[in-house]
């Protein structure tokens, strides 16, 4: 361990020793926050029908639909929606152009992209 700096203020080796202690933590956090801030940016369709979602549990389903979130973050900060039901709603989004394609229907994007959603 290197050498203290007596000269230094108490506040000021307790603000460094934390800042140590605490790194990992704090980089994981900061993560954390720019992936939710990222999933702000993640629109999803005002026509977008919920129930295509294949493997959306079923509470999470009925919850989306009545809500009615416009971003993916806002779905997953949805009581009962849970990380899995985010993750299938944004692998679906992309690989069938919900989210991005341009496509207002979703079953449109089906079947640009012949998807069987019975999978």
């Amino acid at each position: 361990m290197p050498n203290r700096n007596d000269a230094l203020s108490g506040e000021i080796i307790q603000q460094v020793e934390i800042a140590i202690k605490y790194a990992g933590y704090i980089e994981r956090q900061e993560a954390e926050v720019e992936k939710f801030k990222n999933l702000e940016d993640k629109q999803i369709p005002d026509s977008f029908d919920f129930s295509l979602v294949p493997s959306l549990c079923l509470e999470a389903r009925q919850k989306l639909s009545k809500i009615r979130p416009t971003t993916i973050g806002q779905a997953a900060r949805i009581s009962g929606v849970s990380p899995a039901d985010i993750s299938l709603l944004m692998v679906w989004l992309k690989r069938c152009g919900g989210a991005s394609g341009g496509n207002d229907s979703p079953a449109k994007a089906c079947e640009a992209c012949e998807t069987d959603l019975d999978e």
